[in-house]
């Protein structure tokens, strides 16, 4: 009886929860990712109740810092919750009754991602993306740089970034082609040399 070989993971554990569950928040990481600006207020304020603003802006910055949207029953840490309540002046014990709320939840994503021109990463564009990562994986093939690469870049280009797995789909691909390319170009510089040699 013939047993199938598993491909080892592309990445540990822990380092698919550090690319997939929300950051630990510092006072640097808020400053830079949770401060809100006049637009930001202004936009937010359109909301009725105080619990779909404080809703609002947690999906609004957890948007432009990750580059996606909160998964099902996905809270940000309570410090986060805090830091925008302080400057909304609106209770944190009011997010739950707009996080339970599915449907305003998606109503508010779909907004956002309209208002800060954000797209969903099509066929088409993946394969963009896999074209940018090949000439990285050349230079850097570790599965977690090219990881961080593409996060980086796709939020960059605000892409909504997609689920693990097809981010460790597309640095497979990505390295893999990498890999071929410097092969080619070795035996392509080993025949010169023989060719000379002669």
């Amino acid at each position: 009886m013939t047993t199938l070989k598993t491909r080892p993971a592309l990445l540990t554990a822990a380092q698919r929860q550090q690319f997939t569950e929300l950051p630990e928040p510092t006072d640097a990481l808020l400053s830079r990712h949770y401060t809100l600006s006049d637009t930001d207020l202004a936009l937010i304020q359109e909301r009725r109740r105080d619990s779909n603003r404080l809703g609002f802006a947690v999906q609004l910055t957890v948007l432009r810092h990750l580059g996606r949207g909160l998964d099902v029953n996905e809270s940000p840490p309570a410090a986060v919750i805090s830091f925008l309540g302080d400057q909304l002046g609106i209770d944190p014990a009011e997010y739950p009754a707009c996080a339970n709320r599915e449907t305003t939840r998606r109503e508010h994503f779909v907004e956002l991602v309209q208002h800060l021109g954000y797209q969903t990463l099509s066929l088409a564009l993946n394969r963009e993306m896999r074209v940018w990562l090949v000439p990285v994986a050349v230079v850097t093939p570790q599965p977690f740089a090219l990881m961080s690469a593409l996060l980086d870049e796709l939020r960059r280009r605000k892409f909504l970034v997609p689920r693990i797995g097809v981010l460790e789909r597309m640095v497979v691909m990505a390295r893999t082609q990498a890999e071929m390319a410097v092969h080619r170009i070795l035996g392509e510089i080993t025949a010169g040399h023989e060719e000379a040699l002669e």
